[in-house]
């Protein structure tokens, strides 16, 4: 109720609060973002069954469709996959972008949330991923809690996103990399999201961003 600020009008028209525009905005580009990923699943769809029995994706392939490469893989059985495909296609992602932010731009409409839980799905099937390619997945997801449309600081990203990043890092081979004391990645990953879920519950959370540590910037990378 405190989003919505009554009117009179007699059109009926409802005024959003910011905050309520706010949600909207983000619920209205989440459904952009579903449609531009259905249209380049369907792209690599139509190369997928060649693609199988390859151990390296073609080097004609982007980012963004590595990423849907990898989602598409972990719903495919495991028999039918080159068991050095998906391990592959993350080097490809990830081994040659330093760049987080770059990185996480160059995979849109995809997030990099998707791409961890098409690795977990994988591993659990018995393919194995190098540690060095997972390390960039937990530092771009990240920074993926922060709106990268709004101002530089700013955590308001879909809630489903946060969830799906918190059930993926529980999952090995993330497990693993959050147990680690040397490691701060994954642990990096539960402090962005926790701060993300913050901005929801509480209202005028601008203070809640001084808290985001250096490395979450727009310049970390």
């Amino acid at each position: 109720a405190k989003q919505v600020t009554s009117v009179t009008s007699p059109d009926h028209w409802v005024k959003l609060t910011l905050p309520g525009r706010k949600r909207a905005d983000v619920r209205e580009r989440e459904r952009r973002q579903k449609a531009d990923q259905k249209e380049d699943f369907e792209v690599v769809q139509r190369i997928l069954p060649g693609l199988l029995p390859k151990k390296e994706p073609l080097t004609s392939m982007q980012e963004k469709d590595f990423c849907a490469l990898l989602s598409l893989l972990s719903r495919e059985t495991t028999e039918r996959c080159h068991q050095d495909l998906p391990k592959n296609t993350l080097q490809k992602l990830c081994g040659g972008n330093t760049n987080t932010p770059e990185l996480l731009r160059s995979i849109a409409p995809f997030t990099m949330t998707m791409v961890m839980q098409a690795v977990a799905t994988l591993h659990k099937r018995g393919h194995k991923f190098e540690e060095k390619a997972l390390l960039p997945i937990l530092r771009a997801a990240a920074l993926e809690m922060h709106d990268s449309d709004g101002p530089p600081g700013r955590l308001w990203v879909p809630l489903t996103v946060v969830r799906d990043a918190v059930l993926a890092v529980c999952k090995e081979p993330f497990l693993d990399l959050f147990k680690k004391k040397h490691d701060t990645d994954a642990k990096l990953l539960t402090t962005s999201c926790a701060l993300r879920i913050c901005t929801e519950l509480v209202e005028g959370t601008e203070h809640l961003t001084k808290l985001c540590p250096p490395c979450l910037s727009e310049s970390y990378g």
